[in-house]
């Protein structure tokens, strides 16, 4: 039984049907379409990259304190009858800076356990492999028999800052490549990270992280010794980053700037062009992304704001480098009231990225309490293993004259006939309706339970509410890569501005 999937309704309130919708069988007045991805079900790869510079150990502890959020949700779903295997995923900022020593270069590498205090005893990562393995549909996992818990497991991965070096701890480089990482772990064929990425998985990537990305090619020379670049200090990722009022961040201090964006090449930009993570995140494989399907990414980070932006100065060595008194530094465009611990740097290349994945979202690294940025994310991962809800009511739910084909990229369109007219042999589709007591479109009780997450729409006609989503029966028929099912119903269109009406 495929599971149902979710779904971007439109509602097209005209008097007129469109293709591919057939000749009408009830009386209606408009037409709702659905679009759904039908490659995914029940898999998730969900990879954090935690930044793991010296000044992340407060957020990196608020993260591990807030994930059993993010798992409350991921079990809830399994009751409500969307199981699925989990993969979860470490990997950390640190990729070294080309030209000088700097933190350990992880390479991108899955993070089996955190190089700081989670090396204490009674601390251990998964088993086997360097990734949660968490698959709900068959009870097994690879944690468990550690004694700890997924929470406990997660925690000892995530442990990646020694915040005070008792535990031979690990500070990772200063100028963080947290897209660089990421895109390596999930691009490169790097052998402690086989298995991780799975072809036809859902992948969520969560970035945590208090200063901007400061990836660079590998034949850079930003981090060597041209007087050009100023100190060797993090304001050399900010200057050769951004850009405001059409120019790129002046060495000296400056109260405020506007206009600001990450920096390209054309603009003097000396950090890698972020066309290359756009397009792995949001091409499809067949032009060179990820995915084969780019709406089966999801974006998020826990960052800073990407504005405002200004610049201050700064001294001692900690910010300025070593036997340099005084600088120009990047000011934080975010400050914890309650903790000056919790702050963050103008995210502008990060969020860029970000904002371009069709499923995204961005919090700040400031709030302190990460609870609610983790469950936006399980909130995210949710609506890709939901039903496909129809936004308007049909006429007949018993006779629902609809009209559904499978769309391959490239591919001719084949048609998908309704269950109760070949007698239920696969694939066919049906309507899932909450409420008919008897279920007579033979739905199962994790589809039925799924429909909670569609809304309930008036049927102005019998001024009843439905709540009823469209399921396609695969029988566990494998379905090519980049398939999506198009559906069209006939629907009856609400004239009146109050949508609910009718059935008050």
């Amino acid at each position: 039984m495929a599971s149902l999937r979710p779904a971007i309704a439109l509602l097209f309130l005209s008097s007129c049907f469109s293709p591919p919708v057939e000749a009408p069988k009830t009386t209606v007045e408009a037409t709702t379409t659905v679009q759904t991805g039908q490659n995914i079900k029940d898999e998730v790869d969900l990879l954090f990259l935690v930044d793991d510079s010296g000044s992340m150990a407060p957020k990196q502890e608020a993260l591990k304190q807030r994930f059993p959020a993010l798992i409350a949700m991921i079990e809830g779903f399994a009751t409500q009858g969307h199981k699925a295997s989990y993969h979860i995923g470490v990997v950390t900022s640190d990729l070294g800076a080309p030209g000088i020593a700097c933190g350990s270069n992880l390479g991108g590498k899955l993070q089996q356990r955190g190089l700081a205090k989670s090396n204490t005893p009674g601390c251990v990562g998964p088993v086997g492999k360097p990734y949660i393995d968490y698959d709900q549909r068959s009870g097994v996992d690879n944690f468990s028999s550690t004694g700890q818990t997924l929470e406990q497991t997660f925690s000892c991965m995530a442990s990646v800052v020694d915040p005070d070096g008792t535990a031979g701890g690990h500070t990772g480089c200063g100028f963080e490549s947290q897209l660089e990482a990421v895109y390596r772990a999930l691009h490169d064929p790097i052998p402690e990270n086989a298995g991780f990425l799975r072809p036809d998985a859902l992948l969520a990537v969560v970035w945590i992280t208090d200063e901007d990305d400061c990836s660079v090619d590998p034949t850079s020379d930003l981090f060597g010794s041209n007087p050009a670049y100023g100190p060797l200090d993090s304001y050399r990722c900010a200057q050769f980053g951004i850009v405001c009022d059409g120019m790129l961040l002046p060495s000296t201090p400056q109260a405020s700037f506007g206009h600001c964006a990450p920096a390209t090449p054309a603009d003097g930009g000396k950090l890698t062009n972020l066309d290359k993570y756009v397009h792995f995140f949001t091409d499809p494989m067949s032009a060179g992304g990820l995915k084969a399907d780019p709406s089966d990414v999801i974006l998020a980070a826990i960052t800073a704001p990407k504005d405002p932006v200004a610049t201050v100065s700064a001294s001692g060595n900690q910010l300025c480098g070593s036997g340099v008194s005084t600088c120009t530094n990047v000011a934080h465009s975010c400050v914890a009231p309650d903790d000056a611990a919790f702050f963050g740097d103008p995210s502008q290349r990060l969020s860029y990225v970000v904002e371009k994945a069709s499923s995204h979202q961005l919090t700040s690294i400031c709030d302190e309490d990460y609870t609610a940025a983790l469950q936006g994310v399980g909130a995210q991962i949710r609506t890709h293993l939901s039903p496909s809800c129809l936004k308007a009511p049909i006429a007949d739910v018993l006779h629902p004259d609809c009209t559904v084909e499978d769309v391959t990229a490239g591919g001719v369109p084949t048609s998908i006939p309704f269950c109760g007219s070949n007698g239920g042999a696969a694939p066919c589709w049906r309507l899932c309706n909450a409420d008919d007591p008897t279920n007579a479109a033979g739905c199962t009780p994790a589809e039925l339970i799924a429909l909670a997450e569609c809304s309930q729409v008036c049927n102005p006609h019998d001024h009843t509410y439905q709540v009823v989503a469209i399921d396609i029966e695969r029988g566990g028929a494998p379905v090519k890569p980049d398939t999506t099912a198009h559906v069209a119903c006939n629907t009856i269109a609400i004239a009146n501005e109050d949508p609910d009406a009718a059935c008050r």
